[in-house]
Order: structure tokens, then sequence, then C-alpha cells
């Protein structure tokens, strides 16, 4: 039988940013029947673990986002969803403030952290995190680790200083202990790595310009908060792309995700 690769999957969101806290949450091996709404929109077929290994995924994966401020607001993709796909109805409500609550380094550890703590919950429900491909394990599902836009490495209280971003990345790709220290001290985790680095996503952030992916009618909200700002990668994106590929750093390379970049950010990114 053959078996499959997932280059991108959100395995964990849904179930994160379904419940408050721990109690409150799904592991990310279930489906939410009572949510689903038939299955057919975007957060309802949202993928878990369940699907990739019944579906015969030996190595996927997981990316991690943290969903931006302006998607949230009230004229912001929560405005649109309500009209269009209705993914609101998914997350809790406390979860929907959880930028302004938290900031986006905690929720995107904490999304980590979800998938983690489901890592071994019985005998149709284990994986093995892996960190490189000589620990593929071809008896069960391998997850690799990724982060989807650079944002999710912001502070709580750093909102346009993209040099905390610099900063945070530096100590994730050095294992990630001290970010793990500062936003759950009580969690136990070894040092992780990731595959990929999404360089920046859906709204200016100062690390690089994004392409313009929300061009639309004013009915659906104000989407100016969503044009990019600036040309090209900035000094800071720049110190990113070189942290990333620099091997001593952690002891191992991160490939750069150039999917949301402008024109001018990859041609920077490729010189």
């Amino acid at each position: 039988m053959a078996s499959y690769f997932d280059l991108h999957v959100h395995a964990a969101m849904k179930a994160f940013m379904g419940g408050k806290d721990d109690d409150d949450r799904k592991d990310c091996w279930g489906r939410d029947k009572k949510n689903d709404g038939g299955g057919r929109t975007m957060f309802g077929i949202q993928s878990n673990l369940t699907q990739l290994s019944k579906g015969n995924v030996e190595i996927a994966v997981a990316t991690f986002y943290a969903i931006e401020k302006a998607f949230l607001k009230p004229n912001g993709l929560k405005f649109i969803s309500e009209k269009i796909d209705g993914w609101v109805k998914f997350f809790d409500p406390e979860m929907m403030d959880h930028a302004e609550k938290y900031g986006y380094l905690k929720t995107t550890l904490g999304e980590i952290r979800h998938v983690i703590l489901s890592q071994n919950l019985g005998p149709n429900k284990n994986f093995n995190l892996m960190g490189d491909i000589s620990e593929v394990d071809p008896t069960r599902l391998n997850i690799i680790l990724s982060i989807e836009g650079s944002h999710g490495l912001q502070e709580k209280d750093s909102d346009d200083k993209p040099e905390k971003i610099v900063e945070n990345f530096k100590l994730l790709k050095d294992g990630g202990t001290e970010l793990w220290k500062r936003k759950y001290p009580d969690f136990e985790v070894g040092k992780l790595r990731f595959l990929y680095l999404t360089l920046t996503h859906m709204v200016p952030m100062g690390i690089a310009s994004h392409a313009n992916s929300l061009k639309g009618k004013a009915a659906l909200g104000d989407l100016t908060q969503y044009y990019p700002e600036g040309i090209g990668l900035s000094k800071y994106g720049i110190e990113i792309v070189d942290d990333a590929y620099d091997k001593k750093l952690g002891g191992y390379r991160m490939f750069i995700d150039i999917k949301h970049m402008s024109l001018t950010a990859r041609k920077d990114f490729y010189q």
C-alpha cells in the first residue's frame, strides 16, 4: 500500500482554538461532530491526526499558525466568515481574543504544546515526533513541526517591533527552551526542531512584504488592514533568513517557506 507525505497540515488548530483551557479542549485525534456542519466548510474539514493516520500518511508537517489580530476584528475576516464560511463557530469565544489576551507567541507555543500532549494517548492515538529523517518510524504516523508566519513569534507587548521576532526566532531555532520557560514554565519538553518557517502571512509585520491576497469588495469589510507594507525583505527578514540557514544556530538548517511573500521579497530572498 502506498504511503503519503503531507507538507502542510493544520492538525491542531481547531482542537486548540476550540477550548479556553486543557480541560475544555479535544485532543488532536478527534473530530468535532457537533460542529461539523456536514463537514464541507473550510474549518469543518480541518484535518486531524486520525485522518492522517487512516489516510496512510507516513510523514506529515504539522504547521502552527496564530490567527492575526486583523482577522478577528469585527470588520476583519471574522465578519467575512459570518457571511461565507462560518468558521468562527468552531472556536471558543475567549480564544477569539487570543492575540490581545496572550500575544501571538504564547498562542503559537500553546498550539505546539497541544499537539505534543496528544502524542501518546493510546494504541491508536500515538505518533512519532521527529526532528531528522533518520528518526522516521515506518510503523506509525511521523510528525515534523513548522510555523506559518513569523508574526507567530511576536510578543504581546511588542507590536511593530520586528526585532523581537528576530530575537525569538533565534531562541526557537536554538531549541526553544527559553521560550517555553517564559510562556509555559510547567510544560517539560526537549529541544524541538522545525522544518520550515513561513516568513510572512497576510498582514504586514515588518519582516517582508507579503503578496496582497485579499483584494475584494467593500461588502467583505475593511481590507486595507491586509494591504502590504514595505518593499521586499527588511533588514529583520534578512537576519531571520541568515539565521535559518546557519547550521551553527541550533545545529541544523531550517527552510524558509516563501509562500505569501511578494514578488520583490522573493527576489530579495533568492539573491
